[in-house]
């Protein structure tokens, strides 16, 4: 959807977007952080925002 809007970080194309939201989105880094680095729900959902946004979106 980010990509129809024209919305993507200049240079990015969608199958790397893709990528991005499936390496800051992973079950695995949610258990990493959360359960074994004692990261709370709230500041690994910050993280996880403030990551896409800087990584995704144009104008950033």
């Amino acid at each position: 959807m980010l990509a129809e809007k024209g919305k993507l970080a200049e240079g990015l194309d969608t199958d790397r977007a893709v990528d991005i939201c499936y390496a800051l989105l992973g079950p695995e880094v949610y258990h990493l952080f959360v359960a074994e680095r004692d990261w709370s729900p709230e500041v690994w959902e910050s993280w996880v925002h403030q990551g896409l946004c800087s990584h995704l979106l144009a104008g950033r």
